[in-house]
């Protein structure tokens, strides 16, 4: 029914889902670090092109699927760019990879016209078994493509889903290239026959890969990828890692122009350090951008101008970013909050992953464990933001998208927290705690320094460090060890070497944990806090009250000395954290004592946040340099 439903040309009105909370379901493997394939480019002959979200032949084994409901259904990459460059050329064949072997009957290429008509462009059935990684299926009859009156293209397969954890999750997900919605066909959940979006973007776009040929793909062409919006201090220069589509046969070396508001820069030529010879794929380069001296936001316009020394010969040889110089570096935190719980038998993965970071960056790290996955947990709190958490282990990067805590978008989380930490904040915070007399509540202070004017919000959390009991509740199940290895097929040596140690604890174990979040300034999923508009170089204080646990077992557990408060700045607009700080409320004290054993010294002058000398107390930061030289920053309310 599905498929003659397809086959019909159908306005599209009406035709997709209104955007549900359904959301495919994950499978967790204990070998994700073997889950992806080399990442290389595809093998094309020289005639050969990919119209995909993505050209590599990477695909991911830790694979998603709806378990819950069983059926037979159409699954596509929808994709509105990417794929006019190709109008002319012929259509032979349709490739893609699944993460579980199961049956599929069928591939497809569907079409939006600009006036919302849908219609079949090709479908060919799949005589043999689909297996576990790529699989590709020959057209027919090859079909020339006419791209003249497309707006959007559905790329897809139709598989069978199973209940079943061996062919259950089949469908691979990479973060490559573009990210395009995936959408499946059906009745899900009895909620009518549509196309649904599965909402997986953050685990990125569906591996599937359409052939065409054609014997006038030019030779020497280049296509960047849209760089996003960079933070650099005005006047000083950044490299910044740009996407580059190779349309041709090979590249050596290329050059390039950049723009600052429409005012283009000299030319600039570099010779890659390992030349491309396959057709097709794509690589990056780091490019260097010099901000300009005017503060604020900038367009920036990445154009590549030759390529192996003759003209770019592609139709789009312009990428697009933006630029927001900064009067000053300031410094960064970086918050990953992890969905975890004592009953989630791979989240020990997650508990090294978030401990290699503490390691890595210090104070700079705010970690904070959400212990939401079982209610049995002894550290289960329910109150805290819904951050879109589908399984666990799983964090969020200064919420900018769910990866593992342990693998990261790659295969190391710390190349995720190295690549957030470069990032030069536009808004500065710091923070300090003090405890009520009976340690039940932290009155929390945080100083915010804005570089740019804009909305934001403020969050307050509490963490907790060595947290560790000796009941059930406080015991960590542990799917890494040898008493798991008949039902998960691993071997000791398989895991990497920071897990080993997982393989001789027992099918549970009891670990001291770090970073527990055991209070915030979320009252169920909402943020009681306020912050709300500020103006780039005026400096706010605030101050909020949290509370600590009330449940015995828990607050019985934790030591003051390790208990943390973190200050949360996010962007209103994206629901990105621009920046954060932590304050451990055993500094306090050690404060109070550099504070006394100062007291006979004496000020020598004193200035504002802006530099200029003052000659008494004036609202807001204040430098005080002392008799010994040292230099104080005070708050003047």
């Amino acid at each position: 029914m599905a498929t003659m439903l397809l086959a019909m040309s159908v306005s599209a009105q009406g035709l997709f889902a209104p955007k549900t909370d359904l959301r495919a379901e994950r499978v967790s493997q204990a070998l994700a670090s073997v889950a992806k394939a080399p990442a290389k480019v595809a093998t094309l002959e020289n005639n050969q092109r990919i119209i995909g979200p993505y050209t590599s032949d990477t695909y991911e084994t830790n694979g998603l699927g709806l378990i819950s409901y069983p059926d037979t259904y159409p699954v596509a990459c929808y994709m509105e760019e990417g794929f006019q460059d190709y109008s002319g050329a012929k259509l032979t064949k349709i490739r893609f990879a699944l993460a579980q072997a199961t049956k599929v009957n069928r591939v497809f290429m569907y079409a939006f016209t600009s006036d919302g008509a849908m219609s079949l462009v090709a479908e060919q059935e799949m005589k043999s078994s689909a297996k576990a990684g790529w699989n590709e299926v020959s057209l027919a009859n090859p079909v020339t493509l006419d791209f003249s009156n497309v707006a959007a293209i559905l790329l897809g397969f139709e598989y069978v889903q199973t209940t079943s954890n061996t062919s259950g999750y089949p469908l691979s997900l990479v973060i490559e290239d573009m990210i395009c919605p995936t959408y499946i066909y059906g009745n899900l959940g009895s909620s009518g026959l549509a196309w649904y979006d599965l909402g997986t973007e953050d685990y990125g776009s569906l591996s599937v890969q359409a052939v065409v040929e054609s014997d006038e793909f030019p030779e020497h062409a280049i296509k960047p990828v849209d760089f996003g919006s960079h933070n650099l201090v005005a006047g000083a220069s950044n490299d910044v890692t740009v996407k580059f589509v190779n349309l041709g046969t090979g590249v050596q070396n290329f050059d390039y122009t950049v723009a600052f508001d429409g005012v283009a820069g000299e030319e600039q030529h570099i010779n890659l350090a390992k030349p491309l010879n396959s057709v097709g794929g794509s690589f990056t380069q780091k490019v260097t951008l010099v901000a300009p001296e005017a503060l604020g936001e900038h367009d920036v316009v990445l154009t590549v101008t030759k390529v192996n020394g003759v003209d770019n010969q592609a139709t789009d040889k312009d990428a697009v970013g933006k630029v927001l110089t900064l009067s000053k570096a300031l410094p960064r935190g970086l918050v990953v909050e992890e969905f975890t719980g004592t009953g989630c038998g791979w989240c020990p993965r997650g508990l090294v992953g978030m401990g290699k970071m503490r390691e890595a960056y210090g104070n700079n790290f705010i970690g904070i464990g959400i212990h939401q996955y079982n209610a049995s947990d002894a550290m289960y709190n329910s109150e805290y933001a819904n951050l879109g958490f589908s399984g666990a282990p799983s964090c969020t990067v200064n919420r900018k998208g769910i990866v593992d805590p342990y693998y990261g978008s790659g295969d190391d989380i710390l190349d995720d927290a190295a690549a957030e930490m470069a990032v030069l904040p536009e808004i500065g915070v710091t923070v300090t705690g003090k405890w009520n007399d009976d340690k039940t509540e932290v009155e929390a202070t945080a100083t915010i320094e804005p570089l740019v004017s804009g909305n934001y919000e403020i969050a307050y959390v509490l963490i907790a460090d060595k947290l560790q009991g000796t009941t059930n509740a406080w015991k960590q199940n542990n799917y890494y060890s040898k008493s798991y290895a008949s039902q998960t097929g691993m071997t000791k040596n398989q895991l990497p070497d920071d897990l080993k140690f997982l393989w001789d604890l027992g099918s549970t174990y009891s670990p001291e944990f770090d970073d527990v979040m055991i209070g915030s300034s979320y009252i169920g999923t909402k943020n009681d806090a306020k912050l709300g508009a500020v103006t780039g170089g005026e400096i706010v204080t605030q101050s909020y009250t949290v509370y600590m646990p009330m449940k015995a077992s828990l607050y019985n557990a934790i030591d003051p000395d390790k208990v943390a408060v973190c200050a949360l700045i996010i962007n209103a607009e994206t629901g990105a954290i621009a920046n954060a700080a932590k304050f451990y409320l055993s500094e306090t004290e050690g404060i109070a004592e550099q504070h006394a054993d100062r007291r006979n010294l004496t000020e020598t002058a004193r200035y504002n946040a802006a530099g200029q000398q003052i000659f008494a107390p004036q609202k807001g930061l204040n430098i005080v340099q002392l008799s010994d030289g040292s230099v104080q920053k005070i708050m003047v309310k």
